[in-house]
Protein backbone atom coordinates (compact mmCIF):
# COMPACT_ATOMS: atom_id res chain seq x y z
CA UNK A 1 0.00 0.00 0.00
CA UNK A 2 0.63 3.66 0.52
CA UNK A 3 2.90 3.21 3.61
CA UNK A 4 4.91 0.50 1.47
CA UNK A 5 5.68 3.11 -0.74
CA UNK A 6 6.64 5.92 1.38
CA UNK A 7 9.21 3.44 2.80
CA UNK A 8 10.74 1.98 -0.13
CA UNK A 9 10.56 5.68 -1.15
CA UNK A 10 12.64 6.77 1.82
CA UNK A 11 15.08 3.52 1.52
CA UNK A 12 16.21 4.59 -2.34
CA UNK A 13 16.82 8.27 -1.22
CA UNK A 14 18.23 7.93 2.19
CA UNK A 15 22.55 7.22 1.65
CA UNK A 16 22.70 6.27 4.81
CA UNK A 17 25.22 8.42 6.54
CA UNK A 18 23.25 9.58 9.01
CA UNK A 19 22.70 7.23 11.77
CA UNK A 20 18.94 6.82 12.93
CA UNK A 21 18.55 8.68 15.62
CA UNK A 22 16.21 7.91 18.84
CA UNK A 23 13.13 9.60 19.39
CA UNK A 24 13.70 12.43 22.25
CA UNK A 25 10.38 13.71 22.26
CA UNK A 26 9.12 13.47 25.81
CA UNK A 27 5.86 12.78 25.22
CA UNK A 28 4.25 15.00 27.75
CA UNK A 29 5.52 17.68 24.78
CA UNK A 30 3.48 16.73 22.29
CA UNK A 31 0.43 15.22 24.01
CA UNK A 32 -1.17 17.93 26.03
CA UNK A 33 -4.94 17.44 27.73
CA UNK A 34 -8.02 19.29 25.98
CA UNK A 35 -9.46 21.95 27.67
CA UNK A 36 -12.22 21.23 25.21
CA UNK A 37 -13.16 17.86 25.70
CA UNK A 38 -13.96 16.09 29.02
CA UNK A 39 -10.85 13.11 28.80
CA UNK A 40 -9.45 14.34 25.89
CA UNK A 41 -6.16 14.95 24.74
CA UNK A 42 -4.31 17.10 21.59
CA UNK A 43 -1.60 16.60 19.80
CA UNK A 44 0.77 20.05 20.04
CA UNK A 45 2.75 20.87 17.08
CA UNK A 46 5.15 23.23 18.93
CA UNK A 47 6.03 20.54 21.27
CA UNK A 48 7.92 19.67 18.65
CA UNK A 49 9.89 23.17 17.86
CA UNK A 50 12.59 22.60 20.51
CA UNK A 51 13.46 19.11 19.79
CA UNK A 52 13.58 18.61 16.10
CA UNK A 53 16.18 20.58 14.05
CA UNK A 54 15.28 20.57 9.91
CA UNK A 55 18.57 22.17 8.70
CA UNK A 56 20.52 18.48 9.21
CA UNK A 57 18.16 16.72 6.23
CA UNK A 58 19.94 16.78 3.09
CA UNK A 59 18.36 18.86 0.48
CA UNK A 60 20.02 16.28 -2.34
CA UNK A 61 18.58 13.25 -0.69
CA UNK A 62 15.13 14.83 -1.75
CA UNK A 63 15.75 14.72 -5.30
CA UNK A 64 18.17 11.68 -6.50
CA UNK A 65 18.30 8.28 -5.73
CA UNK A 66 20.99 7.57 -3.29
CA UNK A 67 20.52 3.91 -1.84
CA UNK A 68 22.22 1.67 -4.99
CA UNK A 69 20.73 -1.90 -2.28
CA UNK A 70 17.58 0.29 -1.59
CA UNK A 71 17.00 0.72 -5.75
CA UNK A 72 18.24 -2.95 -6.33
CA UNK A 73 15.01 -3.87 -4.03
CA UNK A 74 13.06 -1.88 -5.62
CA UNK A 75 14.28 -2.88 -9.08
CA UNK A 76 13.77 -6.78 -8.24
CA UNK A 77 10.27 -5.74 -6.65
CA UNK A 78 8.75 -3.95 -9.79
CA UNK A 79 7.39 -7.02 -11.45
CA UNK A 80 5.36 -8.58 -8.40
CA UNK A 81 3.41 -5.34 -8.09
CA UNK A 82 0.22 -4.95 -9.36
CA UNK A 83 0.23 -2.77 -12.80
CA UNK A 84 -0.63 0.67 -11.21
CA UNK A 85 1.74 0.42 -8.75
CA UNK A 86 4.47 -0.63 -10.92
CA UNK A 87 3.42 2.03 -13.53
CA UNK A 88 3.37 4.81 -10.33
CA UNK A 89 7.05 3.62 -9.50
CA UNK A 90 8.09 3.83 -12.82
CA UNK A 91 6.95 7.38 -13.12
CA UNK A 92 8.42 7.81 -10.10
CA UNK A 93 11.74 6.22 -10.94
CA UNK A 94 11.73 8.28 -14.54
CA UNK A 95 11.27 11.65 -12.50
CA UNK A 96 14.22 10.96 -10.20
CA UNK A 97 16.58 10.19 -13.54
CA UNK A 98 14.79 13.21 -15.19
CA UNK A 99 16.08 15.70 -11.67
CA UNK A 100 19.53 13.99 -11.44
CA UNK A 101 22.19 12.72 -12.97
CA UNK A 102 23.28 10.83 -9.84
CA UNK A 103 20.47 8.85 -10.42
CA UNK A 104 21.20 7.75 -13.46
CA UNK A 105 25.09 6.64 -11.99
CA UNK A 106 23.30 5.06 -8.93
CA UNK A 107 21.15 3.09 -11.17
CA UNK A 108 23.72 2.15 -13.21
CA UNK A 109 25.60 0.67 -10.44
CA UNK A 110 23.34 -1.84 -9.87
CA UNK A 111 23.83 -5.30 -11.15
CA UNK A 112 20.13 -5.69 -11.20
CA UNK A 113 18.63 -3.06 -13.38
CA UNK A 114 19.01 -4.79 -16.67
CA UNK A 115 17.54 -7.85 -16.12
CA UNK A 116 14.94 -6.37 -13.91
CA UNK A 117 13.57 -3.79 -16.45
CA UNK A 118 14.20 -6.32 -19.41
CA UNK A 119 12.23 -9.02 -17.44
CA UNK A 120 9.33 -6.42 -16.84
CA UNK A 121 9.19 -5.47 -20.51
CA UNK A 122 8.91 -9.30 -21.75
CA UNK A 123 6.27 -9.91 -18.78
CA UNK A 124 4.30 -6.87 -20.38
CA UNK A 125 4.92 -8.01 -24.39
CA UNK A 126 3.55 -11.19 -23.22
CA UNK A 127 0.32 -10.15 -21.68
CA UNK A 128 -0.30 -7.75 -24.71
CA UNK A 129 -0.01 -10.38 -27.58
CA UNK A 130 -0.71 -13.62 -25.06
CA UNK A 131 1.89 -16.48 -25.10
Amino acid sequence: GDSSNSALMYLIVEDGSRAPSASTVPLTDIILPNNHALGGFRISIDGFAGHVSLGSVSSVSRHCIQNKNGISTVLRLLRFLKNDRTERWLFDLLAFVLASPESVNVILSCDDWQPALFQMVADVINEIYGE
